[in-house]
């Protein structure tokens, strides 16, 4: 059944069997901490004081959570099973997003957590040791047709492939075969088995054909931490852009308020961004007026182009995928002749970005750091911006438009923004002369040309 949080706290849960709970939600305003909070809250203290057993659910196995949801407590009483975070309750179409994440970690330097979880993943979806050792494209279209993914030869993931692969060939490792866990833990829901234990789970994403989440809805309860549609969902959305106010010391006039919660969809990870903004635009007046909202918020919203130029600036490869797939989705379909309007997007920002960032590695080196805010870059540079040879069309347009573009060039090298454009020209003749599949073609490239390389173990190559 589905649940509210206060139905779950008040619940006499003792002799009712398991309270079994997916807390989840889109996007990354639902942080870790305050699922981790939900979920002991629901359950007593009393309760997990000495029978909690509590997973990382991204290297959780299904089949390790239905043993111990099934055991008998040696001091009595009912065993709690946690699982935060679980991915395994996730679809296909969210794995792509979950390797990216893994090879994020190993670029970070967690190189030990990343191949933990990669090991799991890798079981738990049938591939062995041998299989990701082979980098030749047959393998990969194997990999990818296993887990969803767009990984071509040389980019990034197929990097991270390697980098797992040599370290598992190291320590002498093996990926276990699938553990059935599934199907286990699904069976373990329906049987009552676990009737005397409670089971919490929470999960970001969560696939809602998935056969777990349908026994859970059966047997348990389900919270959902997404907006509501209507006009709960807009008072929650209003909720939540006081709460940001509150938190960032912000003033929005009742107009501004009135038009930014307009303009922005459902999704309090979107308004957090949009708030953020609005902050550098407003700088030490700390007053978000209409004008303010209307320059940023409304383009954003009329022209979606513009939203994946701005993920091109923050080097956010999820959210220019995502919004390539709006574009797509919202036009022409998948269609060679809009990825090819797309390609003049991207090659029209990356052109600017890379105008942004010889500036700053010649005439501007000594003038302008990452750490300059908007108002400081508006009162002295922007103004001697249009005498600097190469600024061009940067130095037209608003002030705020052009510091966000210097912002963005802050997390380029010169030569990483080069290739991106040789890059586009490569793949432009290439959709015009050869058949294909022009949608991976160009997801593939923003994988590519977006993300950090490795450089090695632990070690990524950072815009200065």
């Amino acid at each position: 059944m589905a649940a509210d949080l206060e139905q779950l706290l008040g619940a006499d849960r003792p002799g009712q069997g398991p309270a079994r709970l997916p807390a989840h939600r889109r996007g990354r305003a639902e942080p870790a901490r305050r699922r981790a909070t939900i979920a002991y809250a629901i359950v007593p203290e009393v309760d997990r004081s000495f029978n909690l057993v509590k997973y990382d659910g991204a290297a959780a196995r299904p089949s390790e959570v239905a043993d111990d949801l099934c055991s008998v407590s040696m001091l009595g009483g009912r065993r709690v099973v946690l699982v935060l975070g679980a991915t395994f309750l996730s679809g296909k179409r969210d794995q792509a997003e979950l390797v990216d994440q893994l090879a994020e970690l190993w670029e970070q330097g967690r190189e030990d957590e990343s191949t933990r979880k990669a090991v799991v993943l890798f079981s738990e979806a049938g591939l062995s040791l041998a299989d990701i050792a082979k980098g030749t494209k047959g393998a990969l279209d194997e990999i990818n047709k296993v887990l969803g993914t767009t990984i071509a030869r040389g980019d990034r993931i197929d990097r991270w492939r390697a980098a797992i692969h040599a370290r598992l060939e190291r320590d002498r490792r093996e990926i276990p075969p699938a553990s059935g866990g599934i199907p286990l833990l699904t069976s373990a829901l329906a049987s009552g088995r676990a009737s005397a234990n409670t089971l919490v789970i929470t999960a970001r994403k969560v696939e809602r054909t998935h056969p777990v989440v349908r026994e859970i809805k059966q047997q348990g309860a389900v919270l959902s931490l997404d907006v509501a549609p209507g006009k709960e969902g807009d008072r929650q959305m209003a909720g939540v852009l006081d709460r940001l106010l509150a938190t960032t010391g912000l003033r929005i006039q009742s107009d501004a308020r009135a038009a930014l919660l307009d303009r922005v969809p459902p999704d309090p990870e979107r308004l957090a961004r949009e708030v953020e903004k609005l902050a550098l635009y407003v700088g030490d007046s700390r007053t978000i007026d209409a004008e303010a909202v209307g320059a940023l918020v409304a383009r954003d919203r009329e022209d979606p182009i513009f939203l994946l130029q701005g993920s091109l600036g923050d080097r956010n490869v999820a959210d220019a995928l995502a919004r390539v797939r709006a574009l797509l989705a919202g036009g022409d379909g998948d269609s060679v002749g809009a990825v090819l309007r797309i390609l003049a997007a991207i090659a029209s920002e990356t052109r600017r970005l890379l105008r942004a960032r010889l500036l700053i590695d010649g005439p501007l080196a000594s003038r302008l750091q990452r750490s300059t805010s908007s108002r400081e870059f508006e009162s002295r540079i922007f103004p001697g911006l249009s005498e600097l040879p190469g600024a061009g069309s940067l130095a037209s347009g608003h002030p705020f438009r052009c510091y966000r573009t210097f912002q963005g060039a802050f997390r380029y090298h010169a030569s990483e923004l080069v290739r991106m454009l040789r890059g586009l020209a490569a793949l432009d003749r290439a959709l015009k002369s050869t058949p294909g599949d022009a949608t991976l073609l160009l997801e593939r490239f923003l994988v590519d040309a977006m993300s950090r390389p490795v450089r090695g173990p632990g070690r990524t190559a950072d815009a200065p």
